[in-house]
C-alpha cells in the first residue's frame, strides 16, 4: 500500500509457509469499499482458508526473514555464477546491477534481499535449454 497500489494479493502457500504442506493466500485493500467487494468474491467462490492452515502458516511464518535472507543470498551467487557462464546469454535478477530497474529494486527490497526468482537465457534456445532441463538431478 505505501506504493500507490489499491490491492495486494499475495500466495501464502511457497514463501509464508516454506514447508509445502497448505495452500493459501493473503489480500489488503487499500479502502473498506474495495475489502467488502472483494470478500464478497472470496466468500461466494469459498476461498476461505481453514482455523487450522491458519495456525500452521502462522507457525512456519516465524522462519520466512531466515528463509527469504537464505533465498536471496542463494540466489544472487546463482546469478553470478550464471553471468559468467559461457553457455548463459542473459540473466535477469532484480539485485543484479545488470538489470534494468535494479535502481528501483534497491529502493523497494529491504535489506538487499532480493527473493529467490530468477531467470537466464541459455545460448541455444529451446533445445539447449531442454537439454539442461533433462539433466539436472
Amino acid at each position: 500500500m505505501d506504493f500507490g497500489v489499491d490491492i495486494t494479493l499475495q500466495s501464502t502457500t511457497k514463501y509464508y509457509d516454506g514447508h509445502n504442506i497448505t495452500t493459501g493466500g493473503a489480500l489488503a485493500c487499500r479502502t473498506k469499499e474495495l475489502y467488502q467487494r472483494m470478500k464478497f468474491v472470496q466468500n461466494m467462490h469459498g476461498n476461505i482458508m481453514s482455523p487450522f492452515v491458519a495456525f500452521i502458516q502462522m507457525q512456519t511464518v516465524k522462519t520466512l526473514e531466515l528463509r527469504i535472507q537464505r533465498q536471496s543470498e542463494t540466489a544472487m551467487k546463482i546469478c553470478k555464477f550464471l553471468e559468467g557462464h559461457p553457455k548463459c546469454s542473459r540473466v535477469i535478477y532484480p539485485g543484479l546491477e545488470s538489470h534494468p530497474q535494479h535502481e528501483l529494486a534497491k529502493k523497494l527490497h529491504r535489506k538487499n534481499l532480493y527473493g529467490g526468482m530468477l531467470w537466464f537465457d541459455v545460448i541455444g534456445g529451446h533445445d539447449s535449454g531442454t537439454k539442461l532441463m533433462n539433466s539436472i538431478k
